[in-house]
């Protein structure tokens, strides 16, 4: 199987779009998977970037025009045989797509909703599902789908693990993308800090690229403490030892709270100005449009930078840095998809929550209501204590977090019973099947428990789960018009 990206990036359009496509690129080449890039060539050194990960690139020329651009894709696609396309491009819209969808499967990444051939359509920012007839196309939006470097995975368990209720402010990160008016953006701001002089602040600025730090005036600011960096191999390093960030609103957003960092952003872009966006990360992040007044700069800086952080660690429910698995793998479907179940670690308490809390499983819960990140802190906290409580989680070969299975001992009646739940990205991947058939063989292997009884509670219109239990080896043994009780059977 092979995939191509189309994408572009320049000292205008910025490297954003390139640096999402190749994450995605690096996760399918984890599994074997081929990709290929075709993007227009500006011959500013942008492209440089895909051939140093070691991916083959088809140039296009700058001033191509829509049907040129879409004939050379069109002849790739068929020379290499690609089974799917990922488009990253404001450019190019459904009349490029035209001929290619006929021959290759679209998969759109875009910050806007707009007519597309396109079967798969990504969009982290938005976290409603526009109304279509047409429902085959699958939408990927929200949080759980946004596009990060696998580094963040890493340095989150870091996060997670170094968490402090109270930080003192030390270290600041900026950074503000790699685009042409980046410079003019980051003067403005230092210009302000240099002006409040906080003490005892050590900041780093990065770049982004050479070009961009050769323009840049470095004596400017006297009163700042302050590393120039050109670029660097991993930003998920940088952000992860720093106390507070302050950049635009584009992607890097999600980086900072993956890793439970608080940051400012300035609103660099119409694309930026979302507030769908906004309403997924109220209350753990704060923006300012970068067209304001110094005046209004400068407080908005005094009210962010504080010596004494005040953290909280729900933060790390926002963003838990699987997008590109959950994307990859809703590519590939069940193709190269290998599942294996773990013990739930310490971290799992936000992945567990979010899954808690998701419309489906509130939904068919016996309590409907939401669950507070007090509340379920606490019972996590407390079923890890619990010897006599199992609680497992699927992964898939790229350890994306597929679903959980519990099961809870009563000495009373020898019974064991059951709560499962899966990811609702992966329904109908067989992940239910596959946790109730393998975790039943896990409970049945521990020699402390004779002969035990297995049970599961599932309301009478969860038709779902019903289907689920039936299928796997559970009868039903009472039910009225509420609820239904199901018994294991070898």
């Amino acid at each position: 199987m092979k995939v191509g990206f189309r994408v572009d990036g320049s000292k205008d359009i910025g490297m954003g779009h390139i640096s999402r496509c190749l994450n995605i690129a690096e996760k399918f080449k984890k599994i074997n998977v081929s990709s290929y890039f075709i993007s227009k060539d500006f011959q500013d050194g942008y492209l440089s970037s895909i051939k140093s990960r070691g991916f083959k690139i088809f140039a296009i020329k700058k001033n191509s025009s829509i049907a040129e651009d879409s004939k050379f894709t069109y002849k790739k696609i068929k020379k290499y045989k690609l089974s799917f396309l990922f488009v990253d491009s404001y450019y190019l819209n459904e009349s490029w797509e035209k001929g290619i969808f006929k021959i290759c499967k679209i998969v759109k990444i875009n910050d806007f909703f707009k007519n597309t051939k396109a079967e798969i359509i990504i969009n982290p920012n938005k976290i409603y599902i526009p109304s279509t007839k047409n429902t085959k196309k699958i939408y990927l939006c929200g949080k759980k789908f946004t596009i990060l470097h696998n580094d963040f995975i890493k340095f989150r368990n870091k996060s997670i693990n170094n968490f402090k209720n109270n930080l003192k402010l030390k270290k600041v990160l900026i950074f503000f993308g790699v685009f042409e008016k980046s410079t003019f953006i980051l003067n403005k701001v230092l210009k302000e800090l240099n002006f409040i002089n906080f003490n005892n602040i050590k900041y780093t600025v990065i770049f982004g690229n050479s070009l961009i730090a050769k323009k840049f005036n470095k004596k400017k600011y006297p009163n700042l403490n302050i590393n120039y960096v050109s670029s660097v191999k991993n930003l998920a390093k940088e952000i992860y030892y720093s106390d507070f960030f302050i950049g635009g609103a584009g992607s890097t957003i999600w980086e900072r709270l993956c890793l439970g960092k608080k940051s400012i952003s300035l609103l660099l872009a119409k694309n930026q100005f979302d507030k769908e966006k906004f309403r997924q990360i109220e209350n753990f992040h704060s923006f300012l449009d970068s067209n304001t007044s110094s005046r209004n700069l400068k407080s908005f800086l005094q009210d962010s930078l504080k010596k004494n952080l005040k953290q909280n660690k729900k933060i790390f429910t926002l963003n838990d840095g699987f997008g590109v698995n959950r994307i990859v793998r809703k590519v590939l479907g069940k193709k190269k998809l290998h599942i294996k179940l773990r013990m739930i670690k310490k971290n799992d308490l936000y992945i567990l929550y979010n899954w808690a809390n998701s419309p489906n499983v509130r939904k068919n819960a016996i309590n409907q209501n939401n669950i507070t990140f007090f509340q379920h802190e606490k019972w996590f906290n407390k079923k890890q204590k619990n010897r006599h409580s199992y609680i497992f989680i699927a992964e898939d070969n790229l350890k994306t977090p597929l679903g959980q299975i519990r099961f809870d001992y009563f000495k009373s009646n020898n019974n064991f019973e059951i709560d499962v739940s899966v990811d609702e990205t992966f329904l109908n991947f067989g992940i239910g099947s596959y946790l109730l058939q393998n975790g039943i063989k896990k409970i049945f292997r521990l020699k402390k428990y004779k002969d035990p009884k297995i049970s599961a509670n599932v309301l009478s219109k969860n038709i779902n789960s019903i289907r689920l239990f039936s299928r796997n080896g559970f009868k039903k043994i009472n039910q009225d018009n509420r609820m239904i009780n199901f018994r294991y059977f070898k």
